[in-house]
């Protein structure tokens, strides 16, 4: 893939069957998030997250300033979107680790194409 190439692309989050999108380019996430009745951003990232009426979860991640903190930041939204719509329990006793293999893996999940876009 070629550095600096504006991008989206759709996975699926295993074990979960979630498809997640990644985007680094704001125009490409506003206009998602405008088909879907959003509301657009000019951040340096963001992420959408909806379910629909038939129960699927969507989910939109935008990375738009080439910052690693910013992928990190945006990942950890999904995982909480994720954790929540799924009913997985978030409690200081248990370390949350499955919330941390889920954040683990959305952060691997992307990061090709994360790195691949920066210039």
């Amino acid at each position: 893939m070629k550095k600096g190439k504006k991008l989206h692309v759709t996975k699926e989050l295993p074990i979960y069957r979630i498809g997640i999108t990644y985007t680094n380019s704001l125009d490409e996430y506003n206009r998602l998030v405008k088909l879907r009745g959003g509301q657009q951003v000019m951040n340096a990232g963001s992420t959408y997250q909806e379910v629909t009426e038939t129960g699927q979860i969507l989910i939109l991640i935008g990375v738009f300033d080439k910052s690693v903190n910013t992928f990190a930041h945006e990942c950890f939204h999904a995982t909480m979107f994720v954790a929540y719509h799924l009913g997985l329990d978030v409690n200081l006793e248990t370390h949350n680790e499955h919330l941390a293999y889920i954040n683990g893996h959305l952060f691997e999940m992307f990061f090709d194409e994360f790195r691949s876009s920066q210039g």
